[in-house]
């Protein structure tokens, strides 16, 4: 018995190859000796027979045609991470810092070690204040230590990005946010309350917030909006007055401790 194959549409491709083996060392009888005409990939024509007598050359191009498919693919990917990786390399650096840090077990085994007992994010309009009854109160009264960016205090410096703010606050055991209306309208402010409030997730008590004016509701962030918070009199917000006698600063001292 003969298989008859003369005739029939064949296709000399890598997924063929095993078949063209087949056709010359089968003991099924074919005719024309197993020697048919087919097309490559590239469209044009050969034989069977062709292909079979450079059958190893063809499965090494097969193997390296498909393995440079995958290697292109893989450095496809590879370089799709990389841009991916530099286009949001901050809020990368931000997760791996707030997964290592943001543990409230963790942050109870370091706080010791901690370099400054709180973080104050104000605006350059509230400078007077913050360097003035603020810090005369906190550090000259009380004995805290302040992280100031202006007097260059932690990591933040005047045109750094904006990982040097998680750095410095992941050096602080609270976060004070001294809020006006220059305070809400500012992207970087509002960066610094969201960064902070992420930060101390889970630890209300570390985060506090001053509202040195009256700002309408609606303009306050919703971050802050959740948070607890002492409202500064005219007489608290005088920059050359302090009795820390007044409510407010025994308030302050309490959360503080808390």
């Amino acid at each position: 018995m003969t298989v008859l194959l003369e005739g029939n549409p064949l296709v000399c491709s890598c997924a063929s190859l095993d078949f063209v083996e087949w056709s010359f060392t089968t003991k099924v009888k074919l005719d024309s000796n197993g020697s048919y005409s087919c097309v490559k990939n590239d469209g044009n024509i050969t034989t069977t027979n062709v292909v079979y007598n450079h059958l190893r050359i063809m499965r090494i191009r097969c193997i390296t045609t498909v393995w440079v498919i995958f290697s292109a693919t893989l450095f496809g990917v590879f370089l799709l991470f990389i841009l991916i990786g530099y286009r949001y390399k901050l809020h990368l650096q931000y997760f791996c810092l707030f997964i290592g840090t943001a543990n409230p077990l963790f942050q109870m085994s370091k706080e010791e070690e901690l370099e400054y007992d709180v973080y104050v994010a104000y605006c350059e309009g509230d400078y007077k204040w913050v360097y003035g009854p603020l810090r005369l109160f906190l550090e000259e009264r009380r004995n805290y230590k302040l992280l100031l960016s202006d007097r260059g205090d932690g990591d933040v410096r005047p045109g750094q990005n904006r990982l040097a703010i998680c750095n410095s606050i992941a050096k602080c055991k609270k976060i004070i946010l001294v809020i006006s209306n220059e305070f809400v309208n500012n992207e970087w402010a509002n960066y610094e309350a969201t960064i902070g409030i992420e930060y101390f997730v889970g630890l209300q008590a570390n985060i506090y917030g001053i509202n040195l004016e009256r700002t309408i509701k609606t303009e306050i962030p919703q971050c802050v909006l959740q948070m607890m918070s002492l409202d500064a009199n005219d007489h608290i917000r005088k920059t050359d007055t302090l009795n820390e006698n007044n409510i407010f600063w025994k308030c302050l001292d309490k959360a503080m401790k808390s």
